[in-house]
């Protein structure tokens, strides 16, 4: 009876071993086109990577790599002759889309991110390198893989969802939509970001960002003018120049404000580490959220502080303040005072139902 079991288990296990076989095949595609200074190029592409590459000459080149793996060897090369590429190509425009079509087993439809799928299930892989001139107008759209850039200096148009984005340094505008990925760009001048559960976007030295964000991270070091609609989000600045955010169910972290903060803000955190000393404008309108500034021992500021029901902590002796009752609004208390001398910059708060903490270091 052992040996028989024994017999039966190894069968199996070979028979299972058998369907788990994985075969694959691949592909190779070049395409070249000729363009002018004025065309913009498209990608459109799914499963797979797109790389951007600068090229010296006026032309645009792809090279587009696919390969597949399925445990269905008859159906293997029918599988690879399903997916095409579609050119669209114009005086002003080239572009080229990665197409699947139907197949009767229902491979291609069922696809999902081949990344994550478990060995001995169908997978697919279309990646891109494209050469192109550092001047020609990009726009690119990807889903269930990553976008590499090193350097451009065009308008660039990004549309990626479930990968993940680098670029090192974009000198023209950029209008960038993420979703489910990570971001990294090192240097920029001008972004527009629209980012939805984007796990981590990284920024490094920018002009100006206008960013739209939702349950998103975002980490910013050194920006002159920062735009920013955000909604349960976690975000923290190293250096901001210029900051007009509108906040809802968010964190900010600010190291260094050194011009104009402009907020307006609800059930959120707001924490600011350092305020220039000669820092132009600064308002903060609060709902329902806990606000802590910090100052260096040898600043002077001046506040102007409309509360109600709003909790204020401060070092008494660094701090002074008067305070009246509102003769409109019987809930509402305007202080008015200044810290260390009445010399400097006033900060205007407009708060209900915060807890403002000053610091001073």
């Amino acid at each position: 009876m052992n040996k028989y079991f024994l017999l039966v288990l190894m069968v199996h296990w070979l028979l299972n071993q058998a369907n788990a076989q994985l075969f694959s095949d691949s592909s190779n595609i070049i395409k070249n086109y000729k363009i002018t200074p004025f065309t913009q190029v498209e990608i459109n592409n799914k499963y797979g990577n797109i790389e951007i590459i600068k090229s010296n000459v006026d032309s645009v080149k792809f090279i587009i790599k696919v390969k597949i793996s399925t445990n269905d060897s008859l159906n293997l090369e029918t599988f690879l002759e399903n997916i095409d590429f579609a050119i669209t190509q114009s005086s002003k425009n080239i572009g080229i889309s990665t197409i699947f079509k139907p197949h009767k087993t229902g491979f291609l439809p069922s696809i999902i991110d081949f990344q994550k799928l478990p060995v001995g299930e169908n997978k697919i892989e279309v990646n891109y390198q494209v050469f192109v001139p550092e001047h020609i107008e990009l726009k690119i759209t990807n889903k269930f893989g990553n976008i590499l850039i090193n350097e451009h200096k065009a308008k660039l148009d990004v549309e990626l969802s479930n990968g993940d984005l680098f670029c090192d340094k974009l000198h023209s505008q950029s209008i960038i939509n993420l979703q489910f990925g990570d971001g990294k760009i090192n240097q920029f001048e001008n972004g527009s970001f629209t980012l939805r559960y984007v796990y981590n976007l990284e920024l490094g030295t920018g002009n100006y960002a206008d960013i739209d964000s939702k349950s998103s991270k975002i980490q910013i070091n050194k920006l002159n003018v920062l735009k920013l609609e955000s909604k349960r989000d976690k975000i923290s600045l190293v250096s901001v120049d210029n900051c007009y955010s509108n906040l809802y169910f968010s964190n900010m972290k600010i190291d260094n404000l050194l011009k104009i903060l402009s907020n307006s803000s609800k059930n959120s955190e707001i924490v600011i580490s350092n305020i220039a000393k000669d820092i132009q404008n600064f308002q903060i309108q609060s709902s329902k959220d806990f606000c802590q500034i910090k100052f260096k021992k040898n600043t002077f500021f001046n506040f102007d502080i409309i509360n109600e029901e709003a909790e204020l902590q401060f070092p008494e002796k660094k701090f002074i303040f008067t305070q009246q009752k509102d003769s409109l609004n019987e809930k509402r208390t305007l202080h008015k005072g200044f810290l260390n001398q009445k010399t400097g910059k006033t900060l205007y708060f407009n708060l209900l139902q915060t807890d403002l903490t000053f610091i001073v270091e």
